[in-house]
């Protein structure tokens, strides 16, 4: 949740206690004094700060595309170059002035104004070399004065430069000479940066930027466009998602140690898994890549993942962690991903279950961890499944009318029994206490 949402959220609940009688005017008045104190919200000035800065550096690099003859050479690199520096002396004045967001700014525009004068300077004196090597050259300075002036803009636009130079030669529907593994250097660099600056709009870019670019390499070690697909990469970073999924949860219970981002994380590996299992679905689809693909998979991805799961469900319990409950069903998870990984070419509805009952899952997580967009992310998943379903139809329309009438009977029967098990389980735990 947004720190401008929370701070309303709480202010609303002071106010309605201090009302209630629950707290006295006292204790209001302190609380309310130290939410005050708490990092404010970018007022909307600031936000059209943004976009006229954003403006300016389109601007900028819409100017390079020109490449208007009527200015010499010599004349608009000058140009650039003054608008560099004029920017970086902006920027620190803004910051002796103590307005560190528009500081910030100005240095995400002199990053802006620095690629667009490496295009430029490549484009007049006709520099051999690979576009790419352009972007990583930008990206790397980017880099440099995000951490030099301490500047969340510049850190994300360096995220999204280096994602742009790792996946920016990469053919989706082809074989590839390569793959950019030092991406992994430069994304810790910015992992780095995100936690010494508290940026959760860095690590939320910084999440999107390592599931693409974990998707493109399962496709680059599957070779799932090729005459077979492997699945092993694949189930591997699956996995690995599952795992991250289980430490999330368990940092949320009892360390914090993403720094409160441990929900958003959630998210964040919930949508790579859903991609994940997606391309799982559609690779051991025979109505969709024929008789001609072979689809292999090596077993040791899941007896992995499900290891890593079930210690960290296990020690959940051990220590009365507040989300064993989550830990559990984890593990529950990946065993079940596990075994369907065994089976060569998918087995008729148990695939389409699981994604059913992992989009149901994923919608109760978010009900208990009380985060809107976990749960809404849920409530797409489940759509989308019910819609690839009917498109699927499962061989036959009648086939799919039954899948979906005995998922909903099921849904209703544990709408009705579930709640009563609880209730007795917490029933017995009040006798035994």
């Amino acid at each position: 949740m947004a720190i401008w949402n929370r701070k309303s959220a709480v202010a609303g609940a002071l106010e309605g206690w201090r009302e209630r009688g629950l707290i006295d005017t006292a204790t209001f008045e302190q609380l309310s004094a130290d939410l005050a104190t708490q990092a404010p919200a970018r007022s909307f000035t600031s936000i059209i700060l943004l976009l006229g800065v954003v403006c300016i550096a389109f601007g900028v690099m819409t100017f390079v595309a020109a490449n208007w003859d009527q200015m010499s050479n010599l004349f608009r690199v000058g140009l650039l170059f003054a608008a560099l520096w004029a920017s970086w002396g902006l920027s620190v004045w803004l910051k002796m002035k103590g307005h560190s967001w528009a500081a910030q700014l100005f240095v995400l525009l002199a990053c802006a104004i620095f690629g667009a004068s490496i295009m430029l300077i490549g484009q007049i004196y006709q520099i051999q070399g690979k576009p790419k090597d352009a972007v990583w050259l930008w990206a790397v300075g980017t880099f440099v004065a995000a951490f030099l002036a301490r500047s969340v803009p510049a850190l994300a636009l360096a995220v999204m430069a280096i994602t742009i130079w790792a996946l920016m030669e990469f053919n989706l529907f082809g074989k590839t000479d390569g793959f950019e593994y030092g991406y992994l250097a430069y994304w810790l660099a910015g992992a780095a940066g995100a936690w010494w600056m508290a940026s959760r709009f860095t690590a939320h870019i910084l999440m999107l930027s390592l599931s693409v670019w974990l998707l493109f390499l399962v496709f680059h070690l599957g070779e799932m466009m090729e005459s077979r697909a492997d699945l092993t990469p694949l189930f591997a970073v699956l996995f690995v998602a599952f795992a991250l999924i289980s430490l999330a949860l368990y940092s949320l219970g009892s360390g914090q140690w993403f720094k409160g981002f441990e929900a958003a994380a959630i998210v964040h590996l919930f949508l790579l898994a859903g991609a994940l299992v997606f391309f799982w679905y559609m690779a051991t689809d025979m109505r969709w890549n024929g008789d001609w693909r072979a689809v292999t998979a090596a077993g040791w991805p899941g007896l992995a993942g499900v290891g890593v799961t079930g210690i960290l469900a296990g020690l959940g319990y051990r220590q009365n962690n507040p989300q064993r409950y989550d830990l559990a069903v984890t593990a529950v998870f990946a065993a079940l991903a596990a075994a369907l990984s065994l089976a060569a070419q998918r087995v008729p509805f148990l695939m389409e279950a699981y994604m059913l009952a992992l989009s149901i899952w994923v919608i109760r997580m978010g009900w208990r961890l009380e985060y809107r967009a976990l749960s809404t992310l849920g409530f797409l998943a489940f759509t989308g499944v019910m819609l690839l379903l009917y498109f699927e139809t499962l061989g036959n329309l009648l086939d799919t009318s039954l899948f979906y009438l005995g998922a909903g009977v099921l849904l209703l029967a544990g709408a009705v029994i579930i709640p009563k098990l609880a209730r007795r389980t917490r029933a017995a735990q009040e006798v035994v206490s």
